[in-house]
């Protein structure tokens, strides 16, 4: 029997005392009682489809911190073969690990000229896509940017409204450097195969705009709370209806170390 090593000298268990430990590879005990549902895969008879979309050659500020806005164009051909879809999965495609934070993309009720299509969209031509505040999908390390169960999709397509989209983009560049040219993007797992239910998004606090807000100094822990009371009803008929939550997602920058959802 291998002696075990204690984090403190002088106190190793003696060689009864390991014998009476539990059996850590024996997992009766610690069993689950029931699994999760599988996410982000076909069913089984649905049409498969996917498409990515990316930055085209986008130049980085050599500014230590930069938001950006980019249009994407969904593809003419898949616009045009069904009237809605619903994305199963999407991930990301990081071209500048470094320096690629995050993105949250929006749906957009308007095709995008085709000389922005991938480009950044300057203020001044944002109401061009016509897009909804709505998220349709977000994505920052370690995480998809959407994913689905399987009776539910995020729909797109000419029949709800959603032809193209706009991606907020952040880009870190620490060390200020120029020449960084990003072709970063996403892709799209989807199927005209509608599932029962469209996947629909809130948010529940969102700060990251509000300059009131002034955290004490010297603290080693000050909390921001918010009580989010939904109604619930049904888009089609009005009627009160039941609120299924599949994921929730968290995402804060140099101040932000806990994050809590009851």
């Amino acid at each position: 029997m291998k002696s075990f090593t204690p984090s403190h000298p002088g106190m190793a268990n003696s060689a009864t005392e390991i014998a009476g430990m539990p059996n850590v590879t024996d997992c009766d005990g610690t069993a689950s009682v029931s699994l999760g549902f599988p996410m982000n895969e076909f069913n089984s008879g649905e049409e498969q489809f996917n498409m990515s979309f990316f930055i085209d050659s986008y130049e980085v500020s050599s500014e230590r911190t930069t938001y950006i806005d980019i249009g994407f164009n969904i593809p003419a051909e898949v616009l045009s073969a069904h009237a809605v879809y619903h994305a199963v999965w999407a991930t990301a495609i990081v071209d500048k690990i470094a320096n690629l934070h995050h993105y949250v993309i929006n749906p957009c009720a308007e095709l995008w000229p085709a000389d922005l299509n991938g480009k950044a969209i300057h203020r001044s031509n944002r109401s061009l896509g016509n897009c909804a505040d709505a998220r349709w999908g977000t994505w920052a390390p370690g995480a998809d940017v959407m994913s689905t169960p399987a009776w539910a999709g995020n729909p797109f397509g000419r029949g709800v409204g959603i032809v193209s989209f706009i991606a907020n983009v952040h880009y870190d560049n620490p060390a200020e450097q120029s020449g960084i040219i990003d072709s970063s993007g996403f892709r799209v797992w989807y199927t005209p195969t509608l599932r029962q239910h469209h996947i629909d998004t809130i948010s529940t606090m969102t700060i990251s705009l509000n300059r009131a807000i002034v955290i004490p100094p010297g603290q080693q822990r000050w909390f921001l709370t918010r009580d989010c009371v939904l109604d619930v009803q049904d888009q089609e008929t009005g009627e009160p209806a039941e609120l299924h939550l599949i994921s929730v997602s968290y995402h804060a920058h140099l101040l932000g170390k806990e994050m809590y959802t009851e």
